[in-house]
C-alpha cells in the first residue's frame, strides 16, 4: 500500500495560484491526483473550493450556493456547545 502525503500547505509557504484546484503547472502525477481527490468528493456529494484544492464543503452555505439548494443545512456552531455542563 503507498501512502501519498496530501496535507494541505501552511499559508505563505506556496503562491496562491499554486493551491487552486485547477493550477495548470502541476507535474502530471500531481493533477492527476488532483483531479482523483476532486472526482471521488464531488462522487460523495462535497463540493470543492476552487482557491484550496483540499477544501471541499457539505451541507453547509457554500454547498448550498453551488449545488443549487434552497438553504443549507446547517449554520455556524455555537461556542457554547463545546462548554461542559
Amino acid at each position: 500500500m503507498n501512502i501519498v502525503n496530501i496535507a494541505p500547505p501552511s499559508p505563505g509557504e506556496v503562491p496562491p495560484e499554486l493551491c487552486t484546484t485547477q493550477y495548470a503547472g502541476l507535474t502530471d502525477v500531481a493533477a492527476r491526483n488532483r483531479r482523483l481527490l476532486l472526482e471521488v468528493m464531488t462522487a460523495a456529494g462535497l463540493v470543492n473550493y476552487p482557491r484550496e484544492w483540499w477544501h471541499f464543503s457539505y451541507g453547509d452555505r457554500y454547498w448550498a450556493c453551488v449545488t443549487g439548494n434552497a438553504q443549507a443545512w446547517y449554520g455556524a456552531v455555537e461556542e457554547s456547545i463545546f462548554d461542559a455542563n
